[in-house]
């Protein structure tokens, strides 16, 4: 009998249970991006022992996704450079939409997807370990995700980062990606006089940072505290290890954007969107269409 997801998700019978079905869907969706984990290993026992119901539910947003990857690939071509993982975390994100969440803004979160599998993203990274190379110590760069403060709020997209024997890391470059109707972040983020790669690494170098990485199907977290946070803005780096800024969005800056960004000291690197922003608004309407309110 075909699982459905819906009904499931409905069924959740307690109060936490549904409040933890609602957790593990923004997890699968927007944490857990930078990597698949499985449902058996969401299923291992943590702090909190995992609802029966929970589980179901994870294990129907993969098969409901396989599903939709069948009906839309012909029509939506590009979805074939998105990885079965990428595609369903995808699903999930779009599952887990708040009911008044724009769907500009969940276009660009699913656009997160295809970055980086980008050429312009490979370019980068070849870049950076010649850079990681040449520079004493440095070992070669690690591309992570979902990287936070210690207090948990999010930092970047994407960073390229590396580590140094002496317990350092460089944040070699940060890659944001926006929806058309979240750029202006890009300049001015959360009412500030500077936009949001200024205000990441701002974060990171005065807060620390949280990385997380996948070994063998182990999830590891590494805590790096000031001052063995290193980076910033090139010009204004006295210990020579800038960040290269880079912002993957639908559109370029105006002219005052620019300005602002000058006044700023800062200089992002622009990359197009890696889809057509049009195509990518129809399949997100037509996903929207088969998985219903």
């Amino acid at each position: 009998m075909t699982f459905d997801w819906k009904i499931a998700r409905r069924a959740v019978r307690t109060r936490a249970a549904r409040s933890e079905v609602e957790v593990l869907l923004m997890r699968y969706g927007k944490i857990i991006r930078r990597r698949w984990v499985r449902v058996a290993k969401l299923a291992v026992k943590t702090a909190l022992e995992l609802d029966g119901e929970v589980i179901r539910v994870m294990s129907a947003i993969d098969e409901r996704a396989g599903e939709l990857y069948v009906k839309f690939i012909k029509k939506y071509p590009f979805i074939g450079k998105l990885s079965r993982q990428e595609w369903n975390e995808a699903i999930a994100r779009l599952i887990n939409r708040g009911n008044k969440e724009d769907v500009k803004a969940i276009r660009g979160v699913i656009v997160e997807r295809f970055v980086q599998g980008m050429d312009e993203f490979a370019k980068l990274y070849d870049e950076m370990a010649v850079l990681a190379a040449k520079t004493k110590g440095w070992q070669k760069p690690e591309i992570v995700s979902g990287v936070r403060t210690p207090n948990g709020r999010e930092l970047a997209d994407w960073m390229i980062v590396s580590q140094h024997p002496d317990g350092r890391i460089w944040i070699m470059a940060i890659v944001e990606s926006k929806s058309i109707s979240n750029t202006k972040d890009l300049v001015e983020h959360k009412g500030a006089d500077f936009g949001q790669h200024l205000w990441d690494i701002y974060r990171a170098l005065g807060e620390g940072m949280d990385v997380e990485r996948t070994t063998s199907g182990q999830v590891t977290k590494t805590r790096y505290l000031p001052p063995n946070v290193v980076g910033g803005v090139p010009s204004a780096t006295s210990s020579g290890f800038g960040t290269r800024f880079i912002a993957v969005k639908p559109r370029d800056f105006t002219t005052g954007e620019l300005n602002r960004l000058g006044v700023q000291g800062i200089r992002i690197e622009q990359w197009p969107w890696p889809v057509d922003e049009r195509r990518m608004l129809d399949l997100v309407n037509d996903l929207l269409g088969e998985l219903g309110p």
